[in-house]
């Protein structure tokens, strides 16, 4: 798997394990429509919980960034792979 390294920026290198209790498919989707989804989603789980969202809107890299600062949530995980942005959620 080719990564784009350009566009890679991994948040916090502990949580190096690919776990989550749910994923997010939002791949074709234009803003803002990924983050909404995403917020919609994150709203089902228990605190410590992950969230896994597949994207390909680039424009969510920073959307994501700010929702998860602002809402106090732990963005984990933020790269993107063959044009697919890769993002791991944590809520608090």
């Amino acid at each position: 798997m080719k990564t784009d390294t350009t566009a890679k920026t991994n948040i916090d290198t502990a949580a190096t394990q690919e776990s989550w209790q749910l994923l997010l498919d939002a791949q074709g989707l234009q803003c803002p429509l990924p983050l909404l989804k995403a917020k919609r989603a994150i709203s089902q789980l228990a605190q410590s919980d992950h969230l896994k969202v597949l994207a390909t809107d680039s424009g969510s890299q920073g959307d994501f960034a700010a929702w998860t600062k602002l809402a106090g949530h732990r963005l984990h995980q933020s790269e993107c792979i063959d044009g697919v942005y890769h993002y791991l959620i944590e809520k608090t």
